[in-house]
């Protein structure tokens, strides 16, 4: 850093008025906490550097316009935007862009605290980085007109370390209020309720949707004041209102004493309106872990979910009820293959050989199911890739174990163009085969009989079906093959 043992000290007027002002300006840079006034003591200050030393011709503070990665919570920082009232550009017959970048990234201007180049291009500039923690956010250039002894520098040195300092206080408090207001804008469009409070139960911190339930107009308002006064504020204000205080401070004092969360459902009325919350609790710890300082909670409203659920579970009833009452089997799958619905037919059908519930049946898959009708398996693969791939209906018969013929039909359950399942809806075929099977033999029976009758074996009534096979072929050959 700078060794003032220089011969022509005393005669160095620039650096002594130099001196003066680093050591009139170090104790309001280390004091001052206002950002607007450390940004206009910045300007100042170089204003007075020009005016009072003849040797300095102009001073410029050039900001880091690519972002960096703060080395504390690694959260990206844009130097050039925040502190874009500070930025005094230098021209580039000076200093070009490009060698500018360069210098921001180059590896000596991150090692050293400070860089002095003495001659630049022909131009005698002073050039400095100014450090955010150890990433160069700004640089400090200054041009000097008359050659200077080697104390000068090193003076220069000094005020560009007290430049640094502020612009680095500076950019920390910017930084931090960027910080809290983006993580306060995202607090307060969330639908949830947080807060947060001290081990006296007094609020720290509430957000949009706890300002809302307290019926608060502003978050300052709520700041130090208990549960209570607001529950106390709204018992006057409303003709309904439960949430009791003794619930809160209750589970307050549990997380407190007890360094645990709690987390517990609460139902009543809110400002004149029913309403469920589920509210969870945790207690702030202190750095060494051993007390609990403050209270952190979360809430969700549970109001319209349950009313959604409620709703649900009619429709559900209702279906539920109008399909059970239906002669068909119904199920539906996913395109995964699990079962998400059925009626009462499926469990009763031989499809399914053990005694099952509804509830037994949902969540699984089908392969699960109806392992032991591998028939009806295999069908039910090949029928889910043809639906998926070309989403159209397909029809088929299987015969269960049981000897019991179902015949299918299977299609696309969509929504919004989407396949999201495949409906499967089953008839019990099994008394119109069995029916048919028997006119069937009679059929034969009789056929056969009548050969008989006339004097012809068998084998010359398949010689019949035969010749009337190539008929029927010859007359469709002849009509194009219709």
């Amino acid at each position: 850093m700078c060794k003032i043992n220089d011969n022509d000290f005393i005669n160095n007027v620039p650096t002594i008025r130099l001196l003066y002002l680093i050591s009139k300006y170090s104790t309001t840079f280390v004091k001052e906490t206002m950002i607007t006034n450390l940004k206009n003591n910045i300007l100042y200050i170089f204003n007075e550097l020009k005016q009072m030393i003849e040797t300095i011709e102009d001073v410029w503070l050039v900001f880091n316009n690519t972002s960096i990665i703060d080395p504390i919570d690694k959260s990206v920082i844009y130097p050039s935007m925040l502190l874009k009232e500070l930025e005094i550009p230098i021209s580039e017959e000076y200093i070009s862009q490009n060698d500018i970048t360069n210098l921001f990234n180059s590896e000596s201007i991150k090692d050293d605290q400070y860089t002095i180049q003495a001659l630049y291009d022909n131009n005698k500039l002073f050039i400095a980085p100014i450090l955010y923690i150890d990433v160069p956010a700004a640089l400090l250039i200054i041009k000097i007109n008359d050659d200077m002894p080697n104390i000068f520098f090193d003076t220069l040195a000094l005020f560009a370390g007290l430049i640094s300092s502020a612009v680095f206080k500076i950019l920390y408090l910017s930084t931090v209020i960027q910080k809290s207001r983006f993580i306060k804008a995202i607090h307060d469009i969330i639908p949830d309720y947080l807060w947060t409070k001290d081990a006296n139960g007094k609020y720290t911190y509430v957000n949009e949707k706890v300002m809302e339930f307290l019926d608060a107009q502003d978050s300052e308002d709520v700041l130090n004041k208990t549960y209570d006064y607001f529950y106390n504020t709204k018992l006057l204000k409303y003709k309904l209102q439960n949430f009791k205080p003794d619930t809160v401070n209750e589970t307050d004092k549990q997380v407190i004493q007890n360094k645990e969360s709690v987390n517990y459902v609460e139902s009543g009325y809110n400002k004149d309106k029913y309403e469920t919350y589920s509210v969870y609790k945790a207690p702030i710890l202190s750095s060494d872990g051993i007390n609990a300082e403050g209270i952190i909670g979360h809430a969700v409203n549970l109001t319209e979910y349950i009313a959604l659920q409620k709703e649900l579970y009619k429709m559900d009833t209702l279906l539920k009820i109008i399909t059970d009452q239906i002669p068909n089997l119904l199920f539906v799958h996913d395109k995964t293959g699990i079962i998400i619905y059925s009626n009462k037919q499926l469990l009763e059908s031989s499809l399914i050989t053990s005694k099952l519930t509804y509830m037994d049946i949902i969540g699984q898959h089908y392969k699960d199911i109806f392992a032991n009708n591998k028939e009806f398996v295999d069908a039910l693969n090949r029928t889910d890739k043809l639906i998926l791939e070309h989403r159209k209906p397909i029809e088929h018969t299987v015969k269960t174990n049981n000897n019991d013929w179902y015949s299918f039909i299977h299609t696309p359950l969509l929504i919004n163009k989407d396949i999201i399942g495949i409906i499967s809806i089953g008839t019990d075929i099994t008394e119109q085969i069995r029916e048919f099977e028997k006119i069937k033999k009679e059929v034969d029976l009789i056929t056969k009989q009548y050969f008989i009758n006339n004097g012809k074996t068998y084998a010359d009534m398949k010689r019949e079906f035969v010749k009337m096979k190539e008929k029927l072929s010859a007359i469709k050959t002849r009509n194009g093959g219709a």
